[in-house]
């Protein structure tokens, strides 16, 4: 019997999921949580084989960080199967997600037996991606996303969005466990890269590049 967390802040995400799974064969709903801190008190607790787990919830400090998540996650529990179910349309978001340690990424609008194939294919101890994940992933133009977004490195962009999502840049540092000036180096090599030419223009762009 696999035993699975659902983390969303939406309640009928949560009741949905587990509707969809608790009458297949070999699958056991063991908790719920409604944001990060939730879930990894969950998985401390109930150590779950898979976690399906919204990118972004909100939580008492406002919107709380995914890739944060899943790293504590990834580092906590090695061997534990996560699927981000998400509504972000970000390649740059699902790049620095799947490169941080989780499995799959499965859009919320996807059919539900992407899903399901996820869960069982994690389950197994496999990655996962769908077809439509796939096909946005290789398109080659990523529907509206700026083309100078793909220049940045997976550190850049984890530091850009850190930094539009209201950290300094001490606190960016002491979350990677990076010197200030390697954070500080790598903000301005995103922001020569994509053009920006201040604070502003930096958040303007992470916005409209689905960043945050």
């Amino acid at each position: 019997m696999k035993r699975i967390v659902i983390a969303d802040d939406h309640p009928i995400v949560r009741i949905g999921v587990a509707t969809l799974l608790a009458n297949q064969h070999g699958l056991q709903i063991c908790g719920e949580a409604e944001n990060g801190p939730q879930l990894l008190d969950l998985v401390a607790r109930l150590h779950p084989d898979v976690v399906i787990t919204d990118y972004k919830m909100r939580g008492e400090h406002g919107v709380q960080d995914g890739e944060a998540l899943i790293r504590a996650l990834r580092q906590r529990y090695p061997a534990i199967g996560i699927i981000i179910l998400t509504v972000l349309d970000s390649p740059l978001v699902f790049r620095l997600a799947l490169k941080r340690g989780a499995n799959a990424v499965v859009f919320k609008s996807a059919d539900y037996g992407d899903l399901l194939a996820a869960v069982r294919e994690i389950a197994a101890g496999r990655r996962y991606v769908t077809k439509e994940m796939a096909a946005f992933l290789n398109s080659g133009t990523y529907g509206a996303l700026p083309l100078r977004a793909e220049r940045l490195t997976l550190r850049e962009t984890e530091v850009v969005r850190l930094f539009v999502s209201g950290c300094t840049v001490s606190e960016i540092a002491d979350s990677l466990q990076r010197s200030k000036k390697t954070i500080s180096t790598q903000k301005r090599s995103a922001m020569a890269k994509i053009g920006a030419h201040s604070d502003q223009e930096l958040l303007e762009y992470a916005r409209h590049a689905g960043l945050v």
